[in-house]
């Protein structure tokens, strides 16, 4: 499934067309949908919404399977946007890619990569186009939670200086979680995937499972307990899919309960392979984006504490 090489979408310029979609659940009122494509204009970009991004009464989703596949398709092979930006995650995308599956056999893949932006349940979105289209994709706040918070924060001006091209590289300080990434003083250079736990642990023997050979794994979740977090982790490990990874990074596990540090540290303390702790990645208050693809570095350098490096261009 994994293409030979991998495709950044070209920087935006003014007047670009973001395509505004609701690929998972709804869950956002139509103030928060005006005040998101207020947002896009804000950024000096022009909103395109479908009048059917919203269904009626549905229990888990914006709308149908197949209207939300087809909003998807359609944004991601058109010629006049440059953007893809999620509304909101939730729980539904990966319902999406059997359409899409069978789009690429009639049309095959679009021409050229375009942004795509979003966390949470859009992980499956950012793992399959990787994988598949070999487009490079912006793991970073989806615009319900962008129009939700002071648009002045560091994560939200991040995100925007990275689809201009405005910024090169962004670098987090990293906590060493066992014995391995502790002892370790040689910097590690691999391509970052990950995102979201939960989906990435529901990729687990279908046709879009995550790959991760020889590369540097990044995890987060929201409300999933401690006991939960490390049966989740330890499902990856039997399935083989950290068995050759260059290090796994947990980011942020918010709303989580007494047992996830015990969770989180029992499980690296068993591993072969450096494990480390980096905040502000996920569903806290703050949510630097990482560019799922890239080749992103773990460096010692000459600060006491190791550090990431992520790359955008």
């Amino acid at each position: 499934m994994t293409l030979n090489s991998t495709f950044l979408p070209a920087p935006l310029k003014h007047n670009d067309i973001v395509e505004i979609i609701a690929p998972a659940s709804a869950g956002f009122s139509q103030e928060n949908l005006k005040k998101a494509s207020d947002f896009i204009e804000s950024i000096n970009l022009r909103p395109s919404i479908n009048l059917e991004i919203v269904g009626n009464n549905l229990p888990y989703h914006s709308n149908t399977d197949e209207i939300r596949a087809e909003q998807l398709i359609k944004a991601l092979y058109s010629t006049d946007s440059k953007a893809i930006w999620c509304m909101r995650g939730g729980y539904g995308s990966a319902k999406l890619i059997k359409y899409i599956d069978n789009y690429i056999k009639d049309h095959g893949l679009p021409n050229t990569p375009k942004w795509l932006i979003g966390f949470s349940d859009i992980t499956i979105l950012h793992i399959y186009l990787n994988q598949k289209f070999g487009w490079l994709t912006l793991h970073a706040p989806v615009l319900n939670s962008v129009i939700e918070k002071d648009l002045k924060q560091e994560d939200i001006v991040l995100t925007e200086k990275i689809i201009f091209g405005q910024i090169p590289n962004f670098t987090l300080t990293l906590e060493a979680f066992n014995y391995i990434a502790l002892n370790n003083k040689e910097d590690i250079k691999g391509v970052i995937t990950g995102g979201n736990l939960c989906v990435i642990d529901k990729t687990i023997g279908t046709g879009y499972e995550i790959e991760t050979n020889n590369k540097i794994l990044l995890l987060e979740d929201i409300g999933e307990k401690g006991y939960s977090i490390d049966r989740m982790l330890e499902h990856l490990k039997d399935a083989g899919l950290l068995n050759n990874i260059l290090a796994l990074i947990y980011a942020d596990f918010t709303d989580s309960d007494k047992n996830l540090e015990y969770a989180l540290k029992s499980f690296a303390k068993k591993q072969t392979f450096p494990v480390y702790k980096c905040n502000n990645i996920g569903h806290g208050k703050i949510n630097y984006p990482f560019l799922v693809g890239s080749t992103s570095e773990i460096t010692y350098s000459t600060k006491e504490n190791p550090s990431i490096l992520l790359n955008y261009l």
